[in-house]
């Protein structure tokens, strides 16, 4: 049976091989996506297409709101 301190050990271990484990998977994910893929053209181009049509449909909502807001109001008499 284990005592306290060869538990925290062993479960110190058992961390240790973990996080180095997770980092040679991260290491080699990383080095499998340095690989030119094509995923990033298309990608990038619909979100390009979607920011200008967000952008289209914010003008279309507050446009006429901000021209007006913008717009010299007459003095009022006092």
């Amino acid at each position: 049976m284990f005592n306290n301190y060869q538990n925290h050990t062993l479960v110190q271990l058992q961390q240790q091989d973990t996080l180095r484990s997770a980092a040679q998977q991260h290491l080699a994910a990383q080095a499998e996506s340095l690989k030119p893929t094509p995923f990033y053209g298309p990608a990038l181009a619909q979100l390009g297409s979607t920011l200008v049509n967000l952008g289209h449909e914010l003008q279309e909502r507050y446009g006429a709101l901000l021209e007006q807001e913008t717009q010299p109001q007459p003095a009022t008499p006092r």
